[in-house]
Parts: C-alpha cells; sequence; structure tokens
C-alpha cells in the first residue's frame, strides 16, 4: 500500500492494467496474477470447508461463484460511480467494503441460524415441561459451534 501511495500514477497504471487490461495483455496478466488467484481459491475452499452446500451445489459451483462475486466486486470499483474518487481513495473504499460484504452476508446467516435453532428448541423443551429459556443457552451453542463436513482430498 506504501508503494501506492507514494507513486498515485504508477498505482492507477496497475490497477488499470489489472481490471480493464488492453486485449495483447490479458493473457500475460492472468499468467502472472495466477499465484495470487491460487492463494484466493485455497481461501475460497477453506471457507466452503466450512459449511454444507445446498444440494445440487458443488465445491466448484460454489468457487466459481466466489470468483463471479469478485469479479463483480472489483468491476464496481472501476466503474463510472468511482470515476471522481482518487485512486487512493478508491483502494480504501474497495478494502474497507470487503469487509462490509462479510458482515452483511454472514450476519443475516448466523443470526437466522440462532432465531431459528433456539425456536425449534423452545418447542421442544415447552412440550417436555423443561424451562424455554434454556432454548436460547442451546441456540447460542449452536451458533458457536460450526458445521464441518470433511475436506476434499
Amino acid at each position: 500500500m506504501r508503494f501506492f501511495t507514494e507513486y498515485p500514477n504508477e498505482a492507477h497504471i496497475f490497477f488499470e492494467a489489472i481490471l480493464q487490461p488492453q486485449e495483447k495483455l490479458r493473457d500475460r496478466i492472468k499468467q502472472i496474477l495466477e499465484p495470487f488467484e491460487k492463494i484466493n481459491e485455497k481461501i475460497y475452499r477453506s471457507v466452503i470447508s466450512g459449511i454444507t452446500l445446498r444440494d445440487g451445489i458443488t465445491e466448484e459451483d460454489a468457487i466459481e461463484y466466489f470468483r463471479q462475486m469478485q469479479c463483480m466486486f472489483n468491476g464496481y470499483f472501476s466503474s463510472f460511480a468511482y470515476r471522481y474518487m482518487t485512486l487512493d481513495k478508491q483502494i480504501r473504499e474497495h478494502e474497507k467494503s470487503c469487509g462490509k460484504g462479510l458482515i452483511v452476508t454472514t450476519l443475516p446467516q448466523s443470526l437466522g441460524t440462532f432465531f431459528f435453532v433456539t425456536l425449534v428448541f423452545a418447542i421442544a423443551f415447552l412440550l417436555a415441561g423443561a424451562p424455554v429459556y434454556l432454548a436460547f443457552i442451546f441456540g447460542g451453542i449452536a451458533l458457536a459451534t460450526p458445521l464441518r463436513r470433511p475436506c476434499p482430498s
């Protein structure tokens, strides 16, 4: 980041070349970015290994979805919406938005899971004559316990 701050013109050229390369440079840039893309894929696989995918959705489908979202997200920051923003500010906004995107995606899922599990336990405890407040404790435990499935070899 320091390089981009100290050399804003070069930073602009770099990001334009990465986000919207000339036709004759696309293959070479893709080749150079391959190690970076492998790191991204490793992260995607790590995220996916901790969840249960819906029926009909393969691990490769989920990884492709991650790639598409990343491309759309990056494309948005090189779009007309950011034309008056300095590159430095675009980069900061991009990094800040990545974190917000994760929160926006995972928070509703987590809270939804908590409330659903708590409701199921509350009904079960009500029918069993057990204290209903225990449902909130069990809901919290369920929320804190990650789903795991075997990682593909």
